[in-house]
């Protein structure tokens, strides 16, 4: 994964420029090209046998231009040989998590706290903050939280060069001259499975609480058009919300009755669709004909749990 080297602050007065251009704030033009720092570093790890797949909506804009929002975190999926023993796998986790962290911080990027590890190490977190030159908007925080699941894609990964909209007002090339990324197929599945599960067992009260989760609503109707053509997409969303099934909760309740039944839980609470409108209004660089609208995300959800359900 071939990178272009970047110092840790971007020119000020093109990040106004851009912003300007596309009607946003500033820090959320900043944010991308961090974002794209930070992969940049993880594409310039090289540890046997571990493989990172760019995953989940900033791959989405990223790596595949399907969406116009700016996004919180990066995720990613990290492919390893099936037939190591528990200890080696074990140690090949550890390894490499360490050598991300290693790499970020190189990057000037600082942790905050300490990573996050589950899962016997299967997965991990970390939040970043960076150098900033502006005050941060109000619908994104002035950090990058990186996600690494050790799971392999479902679908063949495809690479595809990553570039920053600071790199792109300045007509150069991508940062990231190809990086492995997790199929929009694929993604649109997680994206309906986690929504899914996510409308029934959300607590808002809980400290944890994440509004801007709609965002899954609104990058489904971008993906929707893409998603129903593909003969893949819905066996593949059927097994996810099954494998999610037996892990999340509530268990109580049958996936296909949970997935019928999203769409309506949506519009019934009035929060989903403040919550909506708010993100979109903040975080979105799509023209005003191109946003995507909160009823016209619902009928997206609609149309894609029937092609789900009735294949």
């Amino acid at each position: 994964m071939a990178t272009t080297s970047a110092s840790s602050a971007a020119d000020p007065v093109l990040i106004e420029r851009i912003a300007g251009a596309l009607g946003v704030d500033e820090s959320l033009v900043e944010k991308d090209w961090h974002a794209v720092r930070a992969l940049g570093a993880i594409a310039s790890v090289h540890v046997p046998d571990a493989i990172p797949v760019f995953s989940g909506g900033t791959s989405l804009s990223k790596g595949w231009d399907l969406i116009k929002r700016f996004s919180e975190d990066i995720d990613f999926k990290v492919m390893t040989p099936q037939a190591l023993s528990v200890a080696q796998a074990r140690k090949l986790r550890r390894v490499y998590r360490a050598a991300v962290l290693d790499a970020l911080a190189d990057r000037h990027f600082i942790i905050q706290g300490t990573a996050d590890v589950g899962n016997d190490g299967r997965f991990f977190s970390a939040t970043f903050t960076y150098e900033a030159h502006f005050p941060i908007d109000r619908a994104l925080r002035r950090r990058l939280k990186v996600e690494m699941s050790f799971v392999d894609p479902a679908l063949p990964a495809l690479a595809r060069p990553l570039q920053s909209l600071v790199a792109r007002a300045r007509s150069a090339g991508a940062e990231v001259a190809a990086f492995r990324c997790v199929d929009p197929v694929e993604t649109a599945a997680d994206k309906l499975s986690a929504l899914r599960w996510r409308a029934y067992a959300r607590d808002r009260q809980s400290p944890k609480d994440d509004p801007t989760i709609v965002r899954h609503l609104h990058d489904l109707a971008a993906l929707e058009i893409l998603a129903t053509a593909d003969d893949r997409f819905a066996s593949l969303a059927r097994e996810t919300a099954q494998s999610d099934a037996r892990r999340a909760k509530p268990r109580d309740v049958d996936w296909k009755t949970m997935l019928l039944d999203m769409p309506e839980r949506l519009a019934r609470d009035v929060e989903w669709r403040r919550e909506y409108e708010q993100l979109v209004d903040a975080v979105s660089f799509a023209r005003a004909e191109e946003r995507i609208g909160f009823d016209a995300a619902l009928d997206g959800s609609r149309r894609l749990v029937a092609h789900v359900l009735e294949k």
